[in-house]
């Protein structure tokens, strides 16, 4: 996969709440053209993978970088989305 075919790479992300360690070290990388499917048992991490990759949860740790640049939920004001970037 060519360096700029990744739209969307996600490093190392960490997401708990409270004691409760939901993701752990989750890195992968989407590039253009790719269909995603995420497949897991309920209560496994689905959706906060997903909120966490859209910047509608606060990630813990690593990193989020759309089409080469990061991105963090600290760095969006509040009227923006992912989308706007």
């Amino acid at each position: 996969m060519n360096a700029e075919d990744v739209i969307l790479e996600v490093s190392h992300l960490e997401k708990s709440f409270g004691s409760h360690d939901v993701l752990r070290d989750i890195s992968f990388q989407v590039a253009k053209g790719d269909v995603v499917s995420v497949i897991g048992a309920s209560g496994s991490g689905k959706s906060t993978l997903l909120r966490c990759a859209t910047m509608l949860e606060q990630i813990d740790g690593g990193e989020i970088c759309y089409m080469g640049e990061p991105v963090s939920y600290t760095h969006l004001r509040a009227h923006e989305t992912c989308a706007d970037l």
